[in-house]
């Protein structure tokens, strides 16, 4: 093997590692401490008369959801409504159909 072979494979489990690691961080922790509040979920505005105000970034919880888990469910919600399939809503036979502007 040549060094340019084993320093692409050891590059190659790394990022696989460190992708597994993270996968699995966005699965178990989904939310992590919002970075503009620093997870107190308030920011004081303005320079003269402080008010305390909720987070505009976390909307005042705290936290926020990760890039990869918000990846993730995105991903979900578009492979569920590709998948799924509704029926049209049913007419009562009984009825006349609906026409409109008679």
């Amino acid at each position: 093997m040549t060094p340019l072979t084993v320093a692409t494979l050891a590059t190659a489990v790394l990022i696989t590692l460190a992708t597994g690691i993270y996968a699995t961080l966005c699965r178990e922790l989904p939310f992590k401490p919002c970075r503009r509040c620093q997870g107190t979920g308030s920011r004081t505005t303005g320079t003269v008369f402080r008010k305390l105000r909720a987070c505009r970034t976390c909307r005042g919880t705290g936290t926020r959801l990760r890039t990869g888990r918000a990846l993730y469910n995105h991903a979900r919600r578009i492979h569920t409504e590709a998948t799924t399939t509704t029926m049209p809503p049913q007419r009562d036979p009984k009825q006349p159909p609906h026409r409109p502007g008679w």
